[in-house]
């Protein structure tokens, strides 16, 4: 038998190298500095402009939402009203179970977690009504825990909040049904807030305690 060597002819071609891996990585680069800057403009934690900020407590309830608008002094259950144009900030937090703040038309999904407290910035950019909703499930009557989100001028904002003064205040046995379960039959304001529902709320659920625990 015959023994021989095989001596390869190996070549390199800047050219082909250049295709075969700079190609690749520039689409990897286009890919990841898309999602980069679209991941940090959808950042519910960023303010979404200037203004005067609106600053909204919102408590996930089974199955409801009471949003208290803290500088302002009212609340109100299952309807979300905001000013055009103006920046709002929400807090949020849940009185029960993991749920899930969204309203699609103006963006995003925030966790609503119960005993921690997450923020959510926002703003409406055009007068309308938006459907809310918890998009976790939580139970029975998951399908109907909705709220409407309403974008009015800043004329018809004040407006409400002069008729929502106007309303039963939110007392501690207003929140306390509030917090059992159940759907509302319609929206409902809140002319004045007694205590810090919210931080309260946060307190009692990072201590393990359930609403009836404080009956």
């Amino acid at each position: 038998m015959t023994r021989g060597r095989y001596a390869s002819r190996w070549s390199f071609s800047w050219p082909m190298e250049v295709v075969l891996w700079g190609l690749p990585v520039a689409v990897v680069c286009v890919l990841g500095w898309n999602l980069w800057r679209q991941t940090v403009s959808m950042d519910p934690y960023r303010a979404v402009g200037p203004g005067e900020v609106l600053r909204i407590d919102a408590i996930a309830y089974d199955w409801k939402w009471l949003f208290v608008y803290r500088d302002a002094g009212v609340a109100s259950a299952d309807r979300l009203v905001l000013p055009v144009g103006r920046p709002v900030e929400l807090r949020l937090t849940s009185g029960t179970a993991l749920q899930a703040f969204s309203v699609p038309r103006l963006g995003g999904q925030i966790y609503a977690m119960p005993g921690m407290a997450s923020r959510f910035n926002l703003r409406a950019d055009a007068e309308g009504q938006f459907a809310g909703l918890n998009t976790q499930y939580n139970g029975a009557q998951f399908a109907r825990q909705h709220f409407v989100a309403e974008a009015v001028t800043p004329a018809a904002f004040d407006v409400w909040l002069a008729t929502a003064h106007a309303a039963p205040p939110l007392d501690a046995g207003t929140q306390a049904r509030l917090a059992e379960p159940g759907v509302l039959d319609a929206p409902v304001a809140f002319g004045s807030v007694e205590g810090d529902p919210f931080g309260e709320t946060v307190k009692r659920l990072k201590a393990g305690k359930a609403p009836a625990d404080d009956g």
